[in-house]
């Protein structure tokens, strides 16, 4: 019998102490209880929210401007200095003997170049199957393409016409293989830049942010407003002090985060997108410098050089330098655009004398012209060329890295400032709660 009374009993003791808690939670202290504790859950929520948030802008502005834009600056720097490598290699083989030291030297400068711009970048760029696919490439042909153009050298300086073959041979495998490869690094570090770019510019943390400030404010008004109700007394400063603060905190968080937003705009427009768009004519520039000291190799037999020179001045620009790639980089700021398109009309007026050179028999005289002077330099127009949008990039890479530090500093102490505004403005509603709790005593 006393067994199957004791569930009994127990019930009944369950039953009794849930209806003294509801008892207690009916009373005027118990609600004001029951508010506070609703307001400690608003505004924990709104602190994991927006800590939350916080943290995700900053590793967008981190990775923005410590991992994405180093790995596309090197990946840049890996395919130019492949193709200027292989412009300067093919400029060199279309004398005779033995090449001007400078010009080597600037080979030798390039392959150094691009070889430590490898190592990083497969040292930081993932495992993703592009990537992997892309290394594979440039590890297994570029020690060929090297390989074929000391081929080349060895008979060029012997006077062999089988150099040629040699030299030819290389630049296809660089132009075909090589840098088609270093162009997916690029694409692919390019992609997630503008990921990293999106993710510390959306307004989706801001919306969470206001979302979670509405509740937690809802919920400090109106336990306000029930506690006015029932004490006769409007004004509550510890409550006052509290809604106060998380307007602070929602104030603080809005500004920063647009500030942000604004600063990683910049970096990316006068930063990033004119580094991209210099690299990509400076990389055509060598483009059609090796296809015109091929289409010199070839002699006039092989036309598909010529061609894809025409292909790439069509997306460099008209002669004028104000349409295309040439045009788009002389709108930036800080960019001299009549000197570039000055450069780049003077480099198409000299390839069209070497061409006619060429064409009319005159092949040492379309040489010396492809060659420059004789100390060995490159074609004046092509290398002020060159210069010119090289200097763009390095005007924008310090746009870049003043933008970016500073999207960086806007979020600088907001997520110590955000827990610590918070929680004490969790403690100050307490205690302003508890101030007229002890009023029923």
């Amino acid at each position: 019998m006393v067994q199957s009374a004791n569930p009994s009993l127990a019930r009944r003791s369950r039953a009794h102490a849930a209806a003294r808690i509801r008892g207690r939670l009916a009373t005027t202290p118990g609600r004001m209880r029951t508010a506070g504790a609703a307001i400690v859950v608003g505004l924990l929520l709104l602190a994991v929210v927006g800590t939350g948030a916080v943290r995700a802008r900053e590793r967008a502005t981190t990775a923005v401007g410590g991992q994405a834009e180093p790995l596309l600056l090197g990946a840049e720097s890996l395919y130019s200095s492949l193709a200027n490598a292989d412009a300067t290699a093919t400029n060199t083989f279309l004398e005779a003997g033995l090449e001007p030291p400078a010009r080597r030297q600037a080979y030798l400068n390039d392959l150094a170049t691009a070889a430590a711009q490898l190592t990083k970048v497969a040292g930081q760029a993932g495992t993703a199957p592009a990537v992997t696919s892309a290394l594979g490439v440039i590890n297994k042909d570029l020690p060929i393409y090297s390989g074929m153009v000391e081929s080349a050298r060895a008979n060029n300086l012997e006077g062999f016409p089988v150099g040629a073959a040699y030299l030819t041979e290389g630049s296809t495998l660089m132009q075909t293989q090589i840098l088609p490869a270093a162009g997916t690094l690029y694409q692919v570090e390019a992609q997630r830049l503008n990921q990293a770019y999106d993710s510390g510019q959306s307004w989706l943390d801001v919306v969470g942010v206001l979302l979670a400030a509405c509740v937690a404010l809802a919920l400090l008004v109106l336990a306000q407003g029930f506690v006015a109700r029932r004490t006769n007394r409007l004004l509550n400063l510890p409550m006052l002090i509290a809604s106060v603060l998380t307007l602070v905190v929602v104030a603080w968080t809005a500004t920063a985060f647009t500030l942000s937003a604004q600063h990683l705009s910049d970096a990316r427009h006068h930063g990033s997108d004119p580094i991209q768009l210099a690299s990509s004519a400076q990389i055509l520039v060598s483009r059609a410098q090796v296809d015109e000291n091929l289409a010199l190799v070839a002699r006039g037999g092989d036309p598909q050089y010529l061609a894809d020179f025409d292909a790439v001045v069509s997306a460099l620009g008209s002669g004028s330098g104000s349409s295309g790639l040439v045009g788009l980089a002389g709108t930036y700021p800080g960019t001299d655009a009549t000197n570039m398109a000055s450069y780049y009309a003077g480099y198409l007026v000299a390839h069209k004398a070497v061409v006619a050179a060429e064409s009319g028999g005159m092949f040492t005289a379309a040489v010396a012209l492809a060659t420059g002077d004789s100390s060995g330099d490159e074609l004046p127009a092509a290398a002020q060329l060159t210069g010119d949008l090289s200097n763009e990039i390095l005007m924008s890479q310090a746009a870049f890295t003043g933008k970016s530090v500073a999207a960086s500093n806007d979020l600088s102490a907001l997520s110590l400032g955000v827990i610590g505004l918070l929680i004490v403005a969790g403690a100050l509603a307490l205690v302003g709660m508890e101030q007229r709790i002890n009023e029923y005593r």
